[in-house]
């Protein structure tokens, strides 16, 4: 017997994601625990560029959704797809972990794995060729493009109020950075309104693109680019930091050990970046 799937009642979405709390930590900063939501920081760009889309007339009803992702932001596609009745399909590579693989299945998604990476641009390039190639294929398909669609940054406006209402004064803003989205929306945001003197730090990937060095081969997920992401706000940074992936797993395991809060690769490197900063 198959029991039949019924999507959310309305509104679900802004009652669970968003509104995440901030933790003091014992290394002297605030860090926001963006994994309260579903799949994490990322549901938030997937939510709204899905439902801008909408508005648009973009994506229409029952349309699919094609995007590739290292897993966090395929996670909120699938939350988005649940939600507003579209069929997602999410391209990556063979560094998905094999967990996040099993939460997008699980959660209604189609996984396409590209076999190799590409000459030019390494596994993202690949990833984003193959996004093509579904593109043409399925009927009326449609792609966020989180590395270059401005709704992606303008996601995190509510983040950033969020922020403002829990601590009193922002100096040093941390941000891991990838597509670029939600260093260069926060950063935006609170600068305008709370904290015109905010200085923002970049938190990148050895091995990275984002901020001008040769790409070479990444570990790591959640941060770094072999390509060039047009959202990333070079301008807006003050200073930047590039963290190995040893590193990072070992502040990760920090964090877990003393904090009892949990996450991968990203925050890891975001936590040993401002302990640092704070000491």
């Amino acid at each position: 017997m198959t029991l039949p799937l019924y999507p959310p009642p309305p509104g679900i979405a802004g009652q669970t994601v968003g509104n995440t709390p901030v933790l003091w930590t014992d290394d002297g900063y605030w860090a926001k625990l963006e994994g309260f939501n579903f799949g994490g920081i990322k549901d938030r760009a997937a939510l709204h560029m899905v439902e801008q889309a909408r508005r648009r007339g973009q994506l229409r009803p029952g349309a699919p959704i094609v995007e590739s992702t290292s897993g966090t932001l395929g996670l909120g596609l699938a939350l988005a797809g649940v939600l507003h009745g579209h069929p997602v399909h999410v391209v990556t590579d063979p560094g998905l972990e094999p967990i996040v693989e099993r939460m997008l299945v699980a959660h209604g998604a189609r996984v396409h794995v590209v076999p190799e990476p590409s000459p030019h641009g390494g596994w993202q390039q690949a990833r984003k060729d193959r996004v093509a190639e579904l593109l043409a294929d399925l009927d009326g398909a449609w792609c966020p493009d989180q590395y270059g669609n401005p709704d992606n940054p303008g996601a995190y406006t509510g983040l950033a109020a969020e922020l403002s209402d829990q601590l009193d004064r922002i100096d040093v803003l941390v941000c891991a950075v990838g597509t670029g989205g939600h260093s260069a929306g926060i950063a935006r945001a609170l600068r305008a309104t709370s904290s015109p003197a905010l200085e923002l730090v970049g938190v990148d990937s050895v091995n990275s693109t984002v901020f001008g060095l040769p790409a070479g081969e990444r570990l790591m997920r959640g941060l770094g680019s072999s390509i060039h992401p047009a959202n990333v706000d070079h301008a807006a940074f003050d200073e930047v930091h590039w963290v190995g992936p040893a590193e990072a797993v070992r502040s990760a395991r920090r964090l877990a050990a003393r904090q009892f809060a949990t996450g991968g690769w990203s925050v890891g490197a975001v936590a040993l970046v401002a302990g640092w900063l704070a000491r």
